[in-house]
Order: C-alpha cells, then structure tokens, then sequence
C-alpha cells in the first residue's frame, strides 16, 4: 500500500489540497490475498476452538488451493 500527495497541491489548489490532503492505493489483489492467508493461517492451531468459523473457511481455501495436486 502506498500513500499519494495530491496531484493538484499548486498555487491555485484548494485548502485541502494545500494541507497536504492525501488518498490511500488500494492495494493489490496479490497484498489482499496474502493478508488474508496470514489471517486464516492463524486459525489452524490447537489455540483455536472447535467448530472455529475460521478454521473452515482455512479448510475451504486449502483444498481449493490443492485441488491441482490431487
């Protein structure tokens, strides 16, 4: 992710903009994606209780995952 100054910080731009206004990147779907494993992979341990919501939703995505290599 990657924070941006406005493109119009000029003599004639707004106070906004003069403040040193900004806007966050979204990023990428690849950052998306990986933040969220993280996440999941958390949920794969003994700490976890059963029937953990999360722990399924790591169950689905590991065998999409590996569906290639069975």
């Amino acid at each position: 992710m990657s924070i941006s100054l406005s493109p119009d910080q000029g003599a004639g731009a707004s106070p906004a903009a003069k403040r040193g206004c900004c806007y966050l990147e979204p990023p990428s779907a690849l950052e998306v994606m990986q933040e969220q494993m993280q996440y999941l992979f958390t949920h794969g341990s003994p700490a976890c209780l059963p029937g953990c919501a999360e722990c399924g939703r790591l169950e689905q995505v590991k065998q999409c995952l590996l569906r290639p290599f069975d």
